[in-house]
């Protein structure tokens, strides 16, 4: 049995407090990268229906450096092997219990386990640990949190603000040992939450209604309760302020609406799921207000066929007459700004499938139905559909390549690739998907090179050391810069911004006058792309 199963009941400490730098992709963009739901998303490799490639995008994709979405089959030698000595020297298994009574001490150790606990958690989502070790380690580090918690509580020593970290590491703690069928945790948690929802501190009475919401959800289901009605009074108490709409009472919802559902209380489970839909569709967090309109949409006949419409994008037979009428078929099912948020979320995925006119169809769609929407805050959809004009505007221009160095400081001299037809390719270390594109790069350069094509690669990595050990270890025959600001790495980089350049890996194709003539060739598209401009250019 998969540890995966008890990895959600740890999902509360990743959230408490703040989030991850990256955001994950949105509903609709993993429905134009694959809307197979069983496959992983950039990888179209295993089923005869060719997909758009996932981009990855530091500012809209959560998570994106975690090598646990490959193994090593799909990347020989991208992820180091797990051995059983490394196994024995991970923090969830070597943390131990502080001696100590200060409030700084007690805090610093809180945060150890919170750091252990989140290694335990990866490592189980990469079953790189069994089922019984994950659940003995995830015990073992709940309760030294719990008992920390109490430590930092009680302590007189402790502020008024300490002593509330105090509170919550021990609601967090049985929270997660709960979730991993500690009985005892349960019934410690159920009387700890009854004592927190009359507590003075906001924030801590809203935490335990989250949690006692979660058992009556419980008692309803092991007929201790037979009338939904109490659940449904918690479920719309549950909002009375703008920051409760986080990811721990998005759970909460969706899986009571699901329960309820199961339960054949259709009624309750519409009326939960509409709770759900109203208030996260004014979310602050994007990737909640599209999970949001993911529920409310999902099941319609629109967005299905807007699925299938972006089956076998990237090949001859797909129809992108029939995706843009899909696209406007579920804006007219759904007229909201959520739906309009979507699509440009997706925008650049269907760019980066290489369908340049649909991406551009789709954006202008976009940018018209914001008209006539009457919204707060259209200014992040409005960038990206900035973004993507300014990387289309490229095509046909002489392209302009400035503040970049190489890894000796010497700046990029574009002047010598004139006459040359470049392919200019933006990477990073920790983008997987631009690692997959190294070989068909390599057996370019090395088919072509002699006849004029030259590549120049521009590191996107924040880590300039980084980049340096990702060249050396792939021993790149062609020459990389990279920003010549220190200051603005990556996507901060001057020549980044100019060129609206969000996600990578991004590749250019310029011909011997100087011009872009095509974007997005990878993978299989790349030798005859090249060879048909060495040719017509000849």
């Amino acid at each position: 049995m998969s540890v995966l199963k008890y990895v959600g009941a740890i999902i509360l400490l990743a959230t408490i407090p703040g989030g991850c730098d990256r955001s994950s992709p949105t509903p609709v963009e993993l429905a134009t990268s694959a809307p197979q739901a069983d496959t992983e998303p950039s990888d179209a490799s295993q089923t005869s229906q060719a997909v758009a490639p996932q981009i990855t995008n530091p500012e809209n994709n959560r998570g994106a450096e975690v090598t646990t979405e490959l193994d090593s089959q799909s990347a020989p030698g991208l992820i180091p092997a797990l051995n059983e000595q490394s196994k024995q020297d991970r923090p969830y298994q070597t943390l131990q219990p502080v001696v100590t009574t200060s409030p700084d001490g007690l805090i610093g150790h809180l945060k150890d386990i919170d750091s252990a606990l989140q290694d335990l958690v990866l490592k189980g989502a990469g079953n790189f640990v069994d089922e019984a070790t994950f659940t003995e380690g995830g015990l073992r580090l709940g309760k030294m949190k719990r008992d920390a918690g109490i430590q930092l509580a009680t302590s007189p020593e402790s502020n008024e603000e300490q002593r509330r970290a105090g509170v919550l590491a021990q609601l967090v703690a049985l929270s997660h040992m709960s979730g991993l069928r500690d009985v005892e945790a349960a019934k410690d948690l159920e009387r700890f939450a009854q004592q927190l929802v009359g507590s003075d501190d906001a924030d801590l009475a809203h935490q335990a209604r989250v949690v006692l919401l979660g058992f009556e959800l419980q008692s309803l289901q092991n007929g201790l309760r037979a009338d939904p009605a109490p659940l449904m009074t918690q479920v719309r108490q549950l909002f009375s302020r703008p920051q409760d709409r986080g990811f721990p009472e998005f759970m909460v919802l969706q899986n009571a609406q699901q329960v309820l559902l199961q339960m054949g209380f259709a009624e309750a489970a519409e009326a939960t799921r509409r709770v759900l839909i109203e208030e996260y569709r004014v979310s602050t967090d994007p990737q909640l207000r599209g999970e949001a309109w993911l529920v409310e949409t999902s099941n319609s006949p629109a967005y299905q066929a807007f699925l299938k419409s972006f089956r076998g994008i990237g090949t001859p037979q797909f129809d992108s007459g029939a995706a843009s009428a899909a696209i406007r078929a579920l804006f007219d099912a759904f007229p909201t700004f959520q739906t309009v948020e979507q699509l440009a979320t997706a925008v650049a995925n269907v760019e980066y499938s290489g369908e340049l006119e649909l991406s551009r169809d789709m954006a202008n769609f976009a940018r018209h139905s914001l008209i006539s929407l009457p919204t707060a805050n259209t200014s992040e959809v409005v960038k990206l559909l900035d973004a993507h004009a300014t990387r289309l505007s490229l095509l046909g221009t002489a392209l302009h390549l400035e503040d970049l160095v190489d890894f000796d400081g010497k700046p990029l001299d574009w002047n010598r690739y004139t006459g040359k037809v470049v392919l200019v390719d933006f990477w990073a270390s920790w983008c997987l998907k631009c690692m997959r594109e190294l070989p068909v790069i390599r057996e370019a350069h090395r088919e072509f090179n002699s006849q004029g094509l030259e590549v120049l690669s521009i590191n996107m990595d924040e880590k300039f050391a980084d980049a340096q050990t990702a060249v050396k270890e792939r021993n790149l025959p062609w020459q990389t810069y990279h920003s010549a600001d220190p200051q603005n790495l990556g996507f901060r980089s001057s020549v980044a911004l100019k060129m609206g350049i969000n996600a990578i890996p991004f590749m250019i194709l310029v011909g011997r006058d100087g011009k872009v003539v095509a974007l997005h060739v990878r993978g299989e598209r790349l030798l005859p792309t090249i060879q048909k401009v060495l040719g017509s250019d000849k």
